[in-house]
């Protein structure tokens, strides 16, 4: 195909065939094809798109991890020290290096990602690799213990025999931050960095759960002051009150009664039992605190 130079187009240019017009002297047939898009054009973009199609898959298929360099020093630094001379790469370089698109990871800053459960499905055909539990250590006097062992293992394992391997340790909480006990995360040359931020934030889903527990403890306690100051009739009337002369139950205090076997679904027609079963959760201070 040929660009030629039209006028009459907007792009300025018109598309047309290899062949010369000057040919029909030479050549018995010549049939024209609209828009110079023919058979063989066809089958060469196919062509194009199956061998496209086959890199991708096996460039897909493979990982390219480029560790960072480490300066080993003796004597060892702090924890921290070597933490902080460590530069971390960025969230979008490893997950390129581990061959995840976009849409496969959600990124929390620079450093820190979450990996969508999509990824299995799309790996589904591939086959499964090792899984190496490492529990029940005991850790010695400098403090070396399972995710000190299960950092290191990750980093042998891909340094020594060029295998990927990927580490998977729980979020400490942030008794490592007041100096109460380890982080949780390796330590030395075989810890998980950033430091600071794997101890402090890293999604920010350790936030949501101190939230939703500080919730329930407000919760439970203003409830137990209530029910400790307030009689059945009291209690009854905060919870479902009249609104124009008319008390109504809500769906989720249905559910309620619906739980304590009891029938009655309106409010005016409950016994004193049934109000007091209704409105009183009587918590066990003993068995909550």
């Amino acid at each position: 195909m040929n660009a030629k130079d039209d006028p009459t187009k907007k792009s300025g240019y018109r598309w047309v065939g290899d062949v010369e017009a000057a040919a029909t002297t030479h050549a018995a047939y010549m049939t024209p094809v609209p828009g110079g898009f023919g058979p063989m054009t066809v089958a060469m973009l196919l062509s194009n798109v199956v061998t496209s199609a086959i890199r991708h898959f096996e460039a897909s298929s493979t990982t390219s991890i480029v560790p960072n360099p480490l300066t080993l020093l003796d004597p060892v630094p702090s924890d921290i020290a070597i933490a902080s001379a460590q530069k971390p790469k960025l969230i979008s370089q490893v997950a390129s290096e581990l061959n995840l698109s976009h849409a496969e990871f959600e990124p929390y800053g620079k450093y820190t990602a979450k990996v969508t459960l999509d990824v299995l499905d799309r790996l589904e055909s591939n086959s499964n690799g090792h899984y190496v539990v490492v529990t029940g250590i005991s850790p010695t006097p400098l403090g070396e213990g399972k995710s000190t062992v299960s950092i290191g293992l990750t980093q042998a394992i891909y340094a020594h025999l060029n295998r990927p391997a990927f580490a998977c340790v729980r979020q400490p909480s942030q008794g490592p931050t007041f100096g109460i006990k380890g982080d949780a995360a390796g330590g030395g040359y075989s810890q998980v960095t950033p430091m600071t931020l794997m101890n402090l934030h890293l999604t920010g889903d350790i936030h949501a759960i101190t939230a939703a527990n500080n919730l329930v403890a407000a919760a439970v306690d203003a409830r137990y002051f209530h029910e400790s100051t307030q009689t059945d009739t009291q209690l009854f009337n905060r919870l479902c009150p009249k609104k124009k002369g008319v008390r109504k139950f809500a769906n989720v205090m249905l559910r309620r009664l619906q739980k304590l076997g009891i029938s009655t679904t309106n409010p005016d027609d409950m016994s004193a039992e049934e109000v007091s079963q209704f409105v009183r959760l009587d918590i066990d201070q003993d068995k909550i605190m």
